[in-house]
């Protein structure tokens, strides 16, 4: 059965992997071991599917993730795995597959991240963290905020994009004063990062906090403040940003003071 799901799976009639799926689905509670990890390799293989090119297959590769994510933590292993050795648009469909397992994944890419994984794979986990709709994503905050000490750009700037969705995705009342205080202070620190994508996140995440009402009195000021300086206005007129999209996600989080 296994060798049928897995041919119907790698084909390119969007039939024969919608059956696949369908059949995939029904025995993955008897699959373990290699038997499972082949199953879920091979619905990871459609998630190479341009979909830009063939928009037609979207719903079935959204299908194929509710699938995995259906198998619950038992697969992370197995995900985590593959997200070392996939193009981005697997990797972006496997975060969505973490994502969608919801809080009771954080523990184990906490865990996975801690083993400093190659830099793909950082990358992904910390993505993912920032699409856990459910308070359990806070656990990762000590690893959001020490992501953005790493040394690669494009690890400090995902983890600056994740630390703005744990504030919109999450209640306020979640929130302690320590963990915003945290929040609140890396995001301005890292409004003066040496690359423009980060300071355009950090604005545009602490714009999130504003908005989510995770800012006090104090610290709208200090916002507002390096906002000011971000665009050049005021006493602050030779400092500007000479980064457009740094002024336009300054200008963005000011509507939000």
């Amino acid at each position: 059965m296994l060798s049928t799901v897995i041919d119907m799976l790698g084909s390119e009639n969007q039939e024969r992997i919608e059956e696949g799926l369908t059949t995939f689905g029904k025995a993955s509670g008897d699959l373990y071991g290699e038997d499972l990890q082949q199953g879920v390799e091979a619905v990871v293989g459609t998630f190479y599917i341009d979909t830009m090119d063939h928009p037609e297959f979207s719903p079935t590769l959204e299908r194929a993730v509710d699938l995995l994510a259906g198998l619950g933590v038992k697969i992370i292993p197995i995900l985590l795995k593959l997200l070392e050795g996939s193009d981005m648009k697997a990797d972006f469909h496997i975060a969505s597959v973490l994502g969608k397992m919801g809080g009771v994944a954080v523990d184990q890419l906490i865990a996975a991240y801690a083993e400093n994984p190659p830099e793909v794979a950082r990358i992904f986990i910390l993505y993912t963290f920032g699409k856990i709709k459910s308070p359990e994503a806070l656990k990762a905050l000590p690893t959001l905020l020490e992501a953005t000490l790493d040394e690669s750009a494009e690890v400090r700037d995902t983890a600056t994009r994740a630390l703005g969705k744990l504030c919109e995705n999450i209640e306020p009342e979640s929130f302690d004063a320590a963990a915003k205080g945290a929040i609140f202070g890396k995001l301005m620190t890292l409004t003066t990062d040496t690359f423009a994508g980060i300071r355009s996140k950090a604005f545009r995440s602490l714009g999130k906090m504003a908005r989510c009402g995770l800012i006090g009195d104090g610290q709208r000021a200090t916002l507002e403040n390096a906002i000011t300086g971000a665009l050049g206005e005021g006493e602050n007129n030779n400092l500007w940003d000479n980064a457009y999209i740094v002024r336009m996600e300054a200008k963005k989080s000011r509507a939000f003071l």
